[in-house]
């Protein structure tokens, strides 16, 4: 994750109420990059941050393309520059509409321009297109990008399955 990443889920949690539990896919610290981990930004609310391999920030070992979630049972999901390394991203996303509440927050970066970087491999890159495409069933989402716009540093998404009662209408009139 980069700097701007960071950026953006900073703006969704000013910006979205952010239910509980938050779920952190990719929640390994990567030596060099600990100042920019999110647990931080929620410290008052139950965080779990799941990984393939235990190591710095992983609550557990879990494979996104399987969580050990019941359905319906997750607030938010943070997938931060970590869709790329999944072997069956396919399923990765299915899994993360799966066990999202009705209420439920996304919260989504895919490097797009960028070196191949393997934790442990390296396999995919995602235009906005694709997110819009792979985010289809959520009906409430905003996708963007940073940097050129033919070729974007990283492409991000923030995808709501509802809006909840409690929105702020600000955010609520973005959105739509």
């Amino acid at each position: 994750m980069d700097a701007f990443v960071a950026g953006v889920v900073r703006a969704a949690v000013e910006v979205f109420p952010i239910p509980e539990p938050i779920l952190e896919v990719g929640s390994q610290s990567i030596p060099g990059q600990e100042h920019l981990a999110n647990r931080h930004l929620f410290p008052e609310k139950e965080y779990v941050g799941i990984d393939l391999r235990p190591g710095p920030g992983v609550d557990s070992v879990e494979n996104i393309e399987q969580l050990e979630r019941e359905e319906n049972s997750v607030g938010t999901v943070l997938a931060l520059n970590v869709l790329a390394h999944v072997k069956h991203f396919w399923r990765g996303f299915a899994e993360i509409e799966r066990v999202l509440r009705p209420d439920g927050l996304a919260i989504i970066s895919c490097p797009f321009h960028c070196h191949i970087h393997a934790y442990p491999r390296d396999y995919w890159r995602f235009t906005p297109e694709a997110l819009r495409l792979l985010l289809d069933s959520l009906p409430t989402k905003i996708i963007g990008y940073n940097g050129p716009r033919r070729r974007p540093l990283n492409v991000w998404a923030v995808a709501a399955t509802g809006i909840s009662r409690n929105h702020r209408p600000a955010a609520r009139s973005f959105l739509q």
